[in-house]
């Protein structure tokens, strides 16, 4: 049986109301002279150059995840943090000493997401540029609330990933099911994916919304990691390297959903 990365990925399928809740991509790299020296300076010249897409501005600490027996809670971390937020509050750029990163619960399209990759990548180059980078990754968090998708998840999904969620009349419901996998695919870049049914209430990590009802999640993380050394920015591709891990993403989805799946969701297939 073929696998979700064995081919290309197929033709793009637009969906008026897809189940996207949140995309981030990331970017991280060593600590480095030219920022520790005055992080604050460096973060205040970023929040001006970007200042016209992200008018509202925040210092703060970085989250530290603590697992518990309720599910993944936040404790705040001595790590600085600063935040650049657009208007509307549907697009974030966040700058910690190891990492910036651009996060959107508006997202459109590939090249519109990596456009704004860039734009804030580029704005922090002029600043302070991070002379080696170590790791980039794109990540996509799909959440399904309607009962009446939640209920045909049978007909919207492969059966691979159904899994055990169609146990669902022999005596008993299926409350919550979560399956994980890490793939590692040639050329270096690793994939991960998470998927499941989650009860009211709970979320297994903060970037997914807790809901009022049961609701199921296809969250997927590509990556491409360059250690112990890093990538010497100066031969670092950062938009080409984006757009090829957001495509992983696609290529993934496509694979465990159903054509009822982007009828669904408004696709015209």
């Amino acid at each position: 049986m073929d696998g979700p990365f064995a081919s290309d990925a197929p033709k793009y399928v637009h969906l008026p109301q897809a189940p996207i809740v949140r995309t981030l991509v990331q970017v991280r790299f060593p600590a480095f002279a030219a920022f520790a020296s005055d992080d604050d300076r460096v973060a205040k010249q970023l929040a001006m150059a970007l200042s016209e897409e992200y008018p509202r501005f925040s210092a703060g600490h970085e989250m530290a995840l603590m697992l518990s027996p309720d599910g993944v809670t936040q404790q705040q971390s001595a790590v600085k943090l600063w935040r650049y937020t657009s208007a509307d509050t549907r697009w974030q750029v966040s700058l910690g000493p190891t990492f910036l990163s651009v996060e959107t619960s508006n997202y459109h399209r590939r090249s519109h997401f990596v456009t704004r990759l860039m734009d804030a990548w580029n704005a922090l180059s002029e600043v302070a540029l991070p002379p080696v980078i170590e790791r980039v990754g794109v990540r996509y968090v799909n959440q399904v609330t309607a009962t009446g998708h939640l209920d045909r998840l049978s007909e919207l999904l492969r059966p691979e990933v159904l899994g055990v969620a169609a146990i669902s009349r022999a005596g008993a419901s299926v409350r919550s099911a979560l399956a994980e996998t890490h793939f590692v695919i040639d050329g270096g870049e690793e994939f991960q994916a998470r998927w499941g049914l989650l009860p009211a209430g709970f979320t297994p990590d903060p970037l997914i919304p807790a809901t009022d009802g049961p609701n199921w999640i296809l969250d997927m993380d590509a990556s491409q990691t360059w250690l112990p050394m890093g990538c010497l920015a100066a031969d670092f591709d950062l938009e080409r390297i984006a757009t090829s891990l957001a495509g992983r993403g696609y290529q993934f989805y496509r694979w465990a959903v159903t054509d009822e799946w982007l009828r669904a969701f408004g696709g015209d297939i």
